[in-house]
């Protein structure tokens, strides 16, 4: 048997055959240059994915803020609050059975302290409207059994925690109403940690302090009862009557040198709460800050 014919290049080759082996040879040379250059560039592309951080997620920049104490000597609570980013309002308010020891607003939410006339019961936890509250979870508060829940209403999402206080609730309201805005106190979790680790609860060790009870109505021209006396020691809660007549301004505000209730719309009222350890004058204002000529005294006497 013969050997098999042998293929081999040469000048008395077609030309026809020389120009087609030409371009194949030119494809295959160009296919395996584009491959070459996806596969550098797949595997570059790969090497610059950013990673994740292994362990946690990637930490948020933390506030510097500046702390300030707070303390209600007649209920006996204490704690300290981010002072530099809200403007507090330290004068007791009561409405219906809650009496609002501290308020402190910002953009971002709200922290308010509050104590409930009522005992503290763990089977009935209510909120700030006395009604009762599901799923509230037990923690340590200040040294005691507490409670915590969460509210969402139509425009706040609230975390309440409260604790016995004696003989009443001490509850601390952290909440953020405003949609449009960071909800910087619910999920700010470090902030409400170190409000609620630095809280202190001493209530009096005596039960027997008397809540005295005062009504004073007033107009333009004068109060009455006025003055009102007050045993020393005892707990003063005066309720300022806005008459509907005789009040041009609108209203009317009465302050002490602690104490300011605000502009009081005429024909409504507000309560306002304190120990009685000193006494006290209130001086009487119209709307836009007109002084009125009468002040309203609160003599504290020696039982």
């Amino acid at each position: 048997m013969g050997n098999p014919p042998v293929f081999c290049y040469s000048e008395s080759m077609p030309k026809t055959l020389r120009q087609s082996r030409y371009t194949v040879l030119v494809i295959m040379i160009s296919v395996a240059m584009v491959l070459f250059a996806f596969s550098f560039w797949l595997i570059h592309r790969r090497t610059n994915i950013p990673q994740p951080i292994k362990g946690s997620a990637v930490a948020e920049p933390q506030i510097d803020y500046e702390w300030g104490d707070l303390e209600n000597k007649t209920y006996g609570l204490k704690f300290s609050y981010p002072k530099n980013i809200f403007e507090s309002n330290t004068n007791p308010v009561k409405v219906g059975k809650i009496t609002r020891l501290f308020l402190a607003s910002s953009a971002g939410g709200t922290i308010t302290a509050e104590v409930f006339d009522q005992q503290f019961d763990p089977k009935n936890i209510v909120n700030e409207s006395l009604r009762k509250v599901n799923n509230a979870s037990a923690l340590n508060v200040s040294g005691r059994i507490g409670y915590q829940y969460q509210e969402i209403g139509a425009d706040c999402t609230k975390k309440v925690v409260q604790a016995p206080l004696g003989n009443q609730t001490a509850a601390m309201v952290f909440a953020s109403c405003s949609l449009d805005q960071e909800p910087l106190v619910v999920e700010n979790r470090e902030l409400i940690l170190r409000v609620l680790r630095s809280l202190e609860l001493n209530p009096a060790s005596s039960t027997s302090t008397a809540i005295v009870n005062w009504n004073i109505a007033a107009d333009d021209t004068g109060a009455s009862p006025n003055p009102i006396e007050v045993v020393s020691g005892d707990i003063a809660e005066l309720t300022f009557i806005v008459s509907n007549a005789n009040v041009l301004s609108g209203g009317l505000a009465f302050k002490s040198q602690d104490i300011d209730t605000g502009l009081i719309p005429a024909g409504t009222s507000k309560t306002v709460s304190f120990k009685a350890d000193q006494s006290m004058e209130f001086a009487v204002f119209g709307s836009g800050d007109l002084r009125k000529n009468y002040t309203i005294k609160v003599n504290v006497i020696d039982e």
